[in-house]
């Protein structure tokens, strides 16, 4: 079975500075974000939560040249663009509403000027490279003063081209609303629990987020554009296909490990540093900033916690312990002890030890945290990974 290249960049918004502020659109992108980790997508992330700038126009265009260039230097087999905030059709234009678009009544052209339009994306990606494009797009269609959304008449989406070998999804259909949420929106909340579903096509998970959401008796309907050629599911078995570690490729390979979160490449950096005083600042950066880092983003960190505490940083081999490693749990999965347990057993290059443990005097200590049931999954999972290595 082919491994497919993909990649995605996901945005959410909350906060904006001339249209509503809304609940759940980054809860909404930082969850896909993850979800899509786990399937091996490599994801560039622009989520703003209200105390970064992630969300605003220079941001986002910053991340958007990181996504196009990876479609054409990583020659990516899909390519996925999810956008979780306001829409708004200015002109004919399709447009995602950033943190600092301005308001359409203060000028058409500015506002058009500081937003993202989805035609120019699509040529844009179409032009990086002949992969599948996915756009899902959970956004008002219709003019609306606290959903997502700000459109004209004909309605956000009713403008966008659909390029060969694409497919659109909207989270409601032309001149309705998408509902926001309190901890996810009902559209990616089903999104959320459909995706990683085996073998289910993308047509096919769709519908049945359509069904699912009329059946609420909400007037929302999703709708989608296709002109998909081959057949497509989020999860087509390359879970089971190797590692159970839902982690990307070069995750655990990390010795060419790429991020576009600033504060894990500084805390990479003050860890490579291979001076104690800097690698205790790495921790304490680390304690700050972990909740807005990826799943791939953590687990490399917790490698380098192993590589640091060998190396004899106190304070690396104090993260070894329940109390410390507790912090790190997200909905029974703990991305730093996992990178912590891959790291004793594979190296950089994701190449098997063959009997020369890293880490071999933590060991015991090690062992002791699989007695906690907050750890049971790292544990099972590492073991499933090291069945195959019985012999050594």
């Amino acid at each position: 079975m082919k491994i497919l290249k993909c990649l995605a960049w996901v945005i959410g918004i909350n906060k904006y500075m001339y249209y509503p502020d809304l609940h759940a659109a980054v809860n909404d992108a930082t969850e896909f974000a993850d979800k899509l980790e786990q399937l091996g997508y490599s994801v560039v992330r622009s989520i703003d939560d209200g105390h970064n700038q992630e969300g605003t126009y220079k941001h986002v265009l910053e991340k958007q040249q990181i996504f196009l260039d990876k479609i054409l230097e990583d020659k990516v087999d899909v390519a996925l663009v999810y956008f979780a905030g306001h829409g708004l059709m200015i002109n004919k234009e399709d447009c995602l509403i950033l943190s600092d678009t301005d308001s359409c009544k203060d000028g058409i052209v500015k506002a058009r000027g500081n937003s993202i339009n989805l035609n120019e994306l699509c040529k844009d990606m179409n032009a990086n490279g002949d992969q599948m494009n996915l756009l899902i797009m959970d956004a008002c269609r219709v003019k609306a003063e606290n959903d997502r959304g700000w459109a004209g008449n004909d309605g956000f989406g009713s403008y966008t081209k659909l390029p060969f070998q694409s497919f659109f999804a909207f989270s409601t259909s032309p001149e309705t609303r998408a509902s926001d949420g309190s901890i996810h929106s009902p559209y990616t909340q089903l999104l959320l629990d459909k995706v990683m579903e085996k073998d289910l096509p993308i047509e096919s998970l769709f519908k049945s987020i359509r069904y699912e959401l009329r059946k609420t008796g909400r007037k929302q309907i999703g709708q989608e554009l296709t002109s998909l050629v081959y057949p497509y599911s989020f999860n087509y078995g390359q879970l089971e296909d190797g590692a159970s570690l839902n982690y990307s490729e070069n995750a655990l390979a990390d010795g060419k490990y790429l991020s576009t979160n600033g504060a894990f490449l500084k805390c990479l950096e003050l860890f490579k540093s291979y001076n104690y005083y800097k690698q205790i600042d790495a921790i304490d950066m680390f304690h700050q900033e972990f909740k807005q880092m990826s799943e791939d983003d953590k687990f490399v960190i917790g490698r380098n916690i192993l590589q640091a505490a060998v190396g004899g940083c106190w304070k690396c081999e104090e993260e070894l312990t329940y109390s410390k490693l507790k912090l790190y749990n997200n909905k029974g999965n703990n991305a730093v002890l996992d990178g912590i347990l891959y790291e004793m057993y594979f190296n950089s290059n994701n190449e098997f030890r063959n009997q020369k443990v890293k880490g071999i005097g933590f060991l015991s200590q090690i062992d002791k945290l699989s007695l906690f049931d907050e750890f049971e999954n790292s544990f099972k999972n590492i073991r499933k990974v090291l069945s195959k290595y019985r012999e050594t």
